[in-house]
């Protein structure tokens, strides 16, 4: 009798845990309305079953997938609770990669710039679909493969009501709420899933492909993964989740950094997984991926990610997806401007790890070092300090950052008058802010635009004007000068000179006078041209641009012209008075070699 009472407690123990455990298979499946399933022949799905050699653990969750195809087939206008899906067969993904990461993060909320495919056989896939997408759709519609989410995080406790922006499959066994927004939080507004919680055999990929410039060096993924972990399946029938950046060659990028795979089982044993419903279901929330792309600037990387469910079809694989390019650099927050004391170097967010390392290449000790800014005291212009970053995945990245070297004040600002002039206009350099005019080193209150109007321009007192260049103060020293012709005298004439290389003597000016210079022919002349000529008249050399090349003995084709007796012409028009004529002048010169 005890033996007896003991043999149907164990059998209602095992009844009990048969129930239980049906229940787990059953519980992400969506009860359809049963009159969507009448003509269903579940017998046949048996023998189906049967004949594709299902196991015993994944029938239920293929029986839900059939019943779902019957449904999504009889049915065509049964929207599983939303819209029906728009399909794309690709996502007009350009050859040549998009230089400007237009629509990676999904920022206009579609898929161009993607390509997506949908298929089955989970690991060596058949590819026969584009993106099948419902714009926020939960995780548990069959008919979206590629879902954009735009949905906010809202409610995430399953006991307060209906889910809002929360996964409802990860569902943390401690705290009995979800633990994957729909966003992601260091993302943008939106983010897709890719895959759901329905079975059978389905695969989804998204690729996008980018032109690597010195401004997108910088390159982040983002994701979160849901997977069940069903016992008894090798881990090459599990579902997954796959990442992959490759280069042109289909290599991975960055090494063994540009590649990232889980399967359920191996999932189950990193810590960084949460497993729910006593290891059925692992999950990991959203966690950033990066990679350095520097090493890869002018080619094309690849951006795939693919999630399959198990091989037998009977349990799910998805994932959330983000991704981001940037400028993967440092910076010094502020120019630093003569006088300041400290200096604030701040690098790239979003990575996992931070170490600073001074001019010398040792770390900065924590915590000031391994932050992704570093505070300098007494700043030392044109050292340079390194900063290494580290993602989630332990992929480092490297940049430096050259303390800049202090802006000088400008030397002067030049203006010029005629005899007669009552007034004249001091220009600044336009553009800019913080003007404020000074004669003598006393404020001119009320000056403070780019140009002032000056009516003592004979006593040659001393302006400035100080205004500021990237936050900087500047300072430039106006001076006044009267303009005269008597630097364009030819009885300073020199007529010999001798290009033969030496440097003494080796080109000839008109006005050979010591202070003539490029910047006197600007201040005292409006036009100036020099043409040199051979003794058959014809034009040797000539120039309305630069004074200060002169003539170097060579012809207009750089040939050396022969020793011999040559002739200049040269005119120019004075600035004063307003109304001067060219004044033209003539002579000759010796080339000696």
């Amino acid at each position: 009798m005890k033996i007896k009472n003991v043999l149907l407690f164990v059998l209602a123990i095992s009844v009990f845990q048969i129930a239980t455990a049906q229940h787990q298979a059953h519980k992400h499946f969506r009860d359809l309305p049963v009159s969507l399933l009448i003509g269903f022949d579940e017998k046949a799905a048996i023998q189906t079953m049967i004949d594709k050699k299902i196991p015993e653990s994944d029938k239920a969750g293929y029986m839900s997938y059939l019943k779902n195809a019957y449904v999504i087939q009889q049915h065509p206008d049964y929207k599983f609770g939303v819209d029906k899906p728009t399909y794309k067969k690709n996502g007009g993904l350009s050859i040549l990669g998009n230089p400007e990461c237009n629509n990676m993060s999904f920022e206009d909320t579609n898929f161009v710039g993607w390509v997506g495919q949908t298929g089955s056989g989970p690991q060596v896939p058949t590819w026969n679909g584009g993106i099948m997408n419902i714009l926020n759709a939960d995780e548990y519609n069959p008919l979206s493969r590629q879902t954009m989410l735009t949905t906010p995080p809202g409610n995430n406790d399953p006991a307060n009501g209906a889910l809002v922006g929360w996964d409802s499959v990860a569902i943390n066994p401690i705290t009995l709420k979800s633990d994957i927004p729909y966003l992601c939080p260091a993302g943008g507004g939106v983010s897709v899933r890719l895959g759901n919680a329905v079975n059978g055999a389905e695969v989804e990929r998204l690729s996008y492909s980018l032109f690597v410039s010195p401004s997108n060096t910088g390159f982040t993924f983002l994701y979160a993964v849901v997977l069940e972990n069903p016992s008894g399946h090798p881990t090459n029938a599990q579902p997954y989740l796959r990442i992959s950046v490759t280069d042109s060659l289909n290599q991975p990028a960055g090494g063994p950094c540009g590649i990232y795979s889980v399967t359920g089982d191996s999932a189950a044993f990193d810590t960084a997984f949460v497993q729910s419903q006593g290891g059925a279901i692992v999950y990991k929330k959203w966690t950033l991926g990066g990679i350095d792309l520097s090493p890869y600037v002018g080619q094309v990387i690849t951006l795939t990610f693919q999630t399959g469910d198990c091989d037998y079809g009977g349990h799910f694989g998805y994932s959330y997806i983000d991704a981001s390019c940037f400028n993967l650099k440092g910076d010094v927050v502020k120019t630093l401007c003569p006088g300041d004391t400290t200096a604030l170097l701040v690098g790239t967010p979003g990575f996992n790890n931070y170490q600073w390392k001074d001019p010398s290449g040792n770390n900065i000790p924590a915590p000031e070092g391994t932050n992704d800014s570093l505070r300098l005291s007494q700043p030392i212009e044109n050292t340079v300090y390194t900063l290494v970053m580290t993602s989630t995945a332990g992929c480092a990245s490297t940049v430096t950052i050259t303390i800049p070297p202090y802006p000088l004040d400008t030397l002067e600002i030049t203006t010029t008058f005629c005899d007669g002039d009552t007034a004249t206009v001091l220009h600044a350099p336009k553009g800019l802010s913080g003007y404020q005019w000074n004669m003598n080193e006393i404020d001119l209150g009320g000056e403070n635009a780019d140009s002032i109007t000056i009516y003592d321009i004979k006593k040659m007192k001393d302006y400035t004007v100080v205004f500021l260049v990237n936050g900087c103060r500047r300072k430039a020293r106006t001076i006044i000068r009267k303009i005269t012709d008597e630097l364009f005298n030819p009885k300073a004439l020199t007529n010999i000179f001798t290009p033969n290389g030496d440097s003494k003597n080796d080109r000839f000016y008109p006005y050979n006078h010591l202070l003539i210079t490029q910047k006197q022919i600007d201040y005292y002349a409006e036009a100036f041209s020099v043409k040199i000529f051979d003794r058959w008249g014809n034009i040797v050399y000539e120039t309305s641009a630069s004074y200060i090349d002169g003539w170097n003995g060579k012809n207009k084709n750089g040939k050396d012209m022969p020793d011999g007796v040559y002739y200049w012409m040269s005119d120019y028009k004075p600035r004063c008075p307003i109304d001067a004529t060219l004044v033209e002048h003539k002579g000759f010169v010796h080339l000696v070699r």
